[in-house]
């Protein structure tokens, strides 16, 4: 317990410090968020377009279960870059041998690469978004039981998304490569703005059990339309620990293999 507060009270200052460098380029910074909201505005009209013209529900998905799904994703996106920015630093760091010094400090070097950096930007997008699914959920009257379902599959899918930046950490480690490996796995989770259910037996599988975008975006929201059930639930739950576990050893495994700036 008492190492989880020390580590929070660490984030808190890290983001209070990476916050205030932020309030010095104000004008790149409303540039940054309307682009944000812009995006979200042209992707959401595009898909909303596309599902308004369908009268009946396709695989059990409608307009309304499809602004859901598509919502999820725009938060759970959001979400992940706030609290996962730093990666996205962390090559130079590799290149110049300053992650030599991350390794002499007196805490964990995942946490200084993963958590060090969040992004006050993304934080006021998250929030926007939250606020807009929110007032969609309650216009909906969602049950309660499935919104219990949804935050515990939330949960699955921080996991996910953190073994995910975690394996491009010590990918980066083993190959410098940094800045593809993210972007290719933004890539590949932006399939989940569609449901699962639309693609391929094969792709399915591959979405939920080898790249489980599925259980990250497509489950969770499943769970607050409805289409769900406890074993479901369970096994989500298990792969999301599983995905984890094993990105915390290949992590392990990588600064085995590092070789510093002096080497």
């Amino acid at each position: 317990m008492k190492k989880i507060k020390f580590y929070l009270k660490l984030w808190l200052r890290f983001s209070k410090l990476s916050f205030s460098s932020m309030f010095y380029t104000r004008t790149s910074a409303l540039l940054f968020l309307a682009g944000k909201f812009v995006r979200f505005l042209i992707v959401f009209t595009f898909i909303f377009a596309v599902f308004s013209r369908i009268e009946n529900k396709v695989n059990g998905y409608g307009k309304d279960e499809i602004i859901i799904v598509l919502l999820v994703y725009t938060l759970f996106d959001s979400l992940t870059q706030f609290l996962f920015r730093e990666v996205y630093r962390f090559r130079p760091k590799i290149i110049d041998g300053s992650f030599d010094f991350t390794l002499t400090k007196p805490l964990s070097p995942l946490f200084h690469s993963l958590l060090s950096g969040s992004d006050l930007l993304d934080l006021i997008m998250s929030i926007i978004y939250l606020i807009i699914f929110t007032g969609f959920l309650i216009s909906q009257q969602i049950p309660i039981a499935n919104l219990t379902f949804f935050s515990v599959l939330a949960v699955c899918a921080v996991l996910i998304s953190s073994a995910f930046h975690i394996l491009v950490l010590a990918i980066g480690i083993l190959t410098t490569e940094v800045d593809h490996l993210i972007m290719i796995y933004r890539d590949i989770q932006q399939l989940g703005r569609i449901p699962i259910e639309f693609y391929n037996k094969a792709l399915q599988i591959i979405l939920t059990y080898i790249i489980p975008i599925g259980i990250m975006i497509t489950f969770p929201a499943k769970a607050i339309i409805g289409f769900f059930s406890p074993q479901t639930m369970i096994l989500s739950l298990f792969i999301s620990t599983i995905f984890f576990y094993l990105s915390i050893k290949f992590w392990q495994y990588s600064l085995k293999k590092y070789s510093s700036a002096s080497s």
